[in-house]
């Protein structure tokens, strides 16, 4: 019985140990990646937050846009409008890319949080608007 017991508890303690998150590859999040566009990511944000976690996060995208910003660990992206993509990238694929760049990234979006912005020098020199944050990423193109 005690035997038993042990290979219990041991059973259970492995089980534990592998129930992490798995981290899937390029080539598995391309394989599946849904296309859109930050465009139609404002449109979701804007008319029901609620409803665009549920069609956006936890999911595979696929989605370009312009470098706006890169910090240490994330890039963040735009288009004309008002909402951003915070792509967390590699470091050898943060330095591959440049303000003003065209990219294309493929990953998980997680969440959108409403965030300050500064524009510095400009009338209104902050706002808060919906980024989109993309918590695995890759560089596409």
């Amino acid at each position: 019985k005690i035997i038993a017991l042990l290979l219990t508890v041991l059973l259970c303690f492995s089980l534990c140990a592998c129930g992490g998150d798995k981290k899937l590859t390029e080539e598995e999040l391309l394989a599946t990646a849904v296309s859109t566009d930050i465009q139609t990511l404002q449109t979701a944000a804007y008319e029901n937050k609620l409803k665009a976690k549920e069609d956006y996060c936890n999911k595979p995208i696929i989605i370009s846009g312009t470098v706006l910003k890169i910090e240490e660990d994330y890039v963040i992206l735009h288009d004309a409008s008002k909402v951003f993509l915070d792509a967390y990238l590699s470091v050898d694929d943060l330095t591959k890319i440049s303000s003003g760049d065209y990219i294309t990234v493929v990953g998980i979006i997680s969440d959108i949080q409403d965030k300050e912005m500064n524009l510095g020098g400009f009338i209104e020199s902050s706002y808060s608007s919906p980024h989109y944050i993309m918590n695995l990423g890759y560089l596409v193109e």
